[in-house]
């Protein structure tokens, strides 16, 4: 009966050690291995995605100066005055309708392509604007906006009611053309 006993508590020692080899092999192999400084609690944080780096045509990573240009767009016109010349101080503004933020420009393009061989481009953000040329020495009002506006998509002509200023939509690395400020005659 000695026997028995003895071969039975050795059966039981020897499946209890298979049993933690079995443990701890299923650990070794089966489980993710994390120092305790590794252990994360669930924190949305931690699974937002990343946003996506940005790349030019040749997969190259743009910095950014490299992003802002590529929200850009352009506006384009050519320019009008209702006299035998430009005035030395005439500025062509674009207004963005959300931000209210202005672009402006004093620099003008001598170019044949122009309604009167004068015109402008203005770099902006991607939105909305209503786009205006102003003179200070402009009549009796210095603060006077001549819009692009339906008048001038009409011909700037007497049977052409509305001075309504047409909204441009400018969308990132496009041109926006033919944006003539030239309505001079709404009063």
């Amino acid at each position: 009966m000695k026997k028995k006993t003895s071969l039975l508590i050795l059966i039981l020692i020897l499946l209890s050690f298979i049993f933690i080899l079995i443990f701890f092999a299923y650990k070794l192999f089966f489980t993710k291995k994390t120092s305790p400084l590794e252990k994360k609690t669930f924190e949305p944080e931690n699974y937002l995605l990343e946003e996506p780096q940005k790349t030019n045509a040749n997969n190259e990573l743009l910095d950014e100066d490299d992003l802002a240009e590529q929200e850009n767009g352009f506006i384009e016109g050519s320019l009008s005055y209702p006299s035998e010349g430009f005035p030395t101080d005439l500025v062509i503004c674009a207004q963005n309708i959300v931000t209210q933020d202005l672009s402006c420009t004093a620099d003008f393009i001598k170019d044949s392509k122009y309604t009167y061989g004068l015109g402008y481009i203005l770099k902006v953000e991607a939105g909305k604007y209503y786009i205006y040329a102003r003179s200070p020495s402009f009549g009796n009002d210095p603060d006077y906006k001549a819009y692009f506006s339906k008048f001038v998509l009409c011909g700037l002509k007497y049977s052409c009611h509305s001075h309504e200023p047409i909204l441009v939509i400018v969308k990132k690395q496009e041109t926006y053309k033919n944006a003539d400020p030239g309505d001079w005659y709404i009063n």
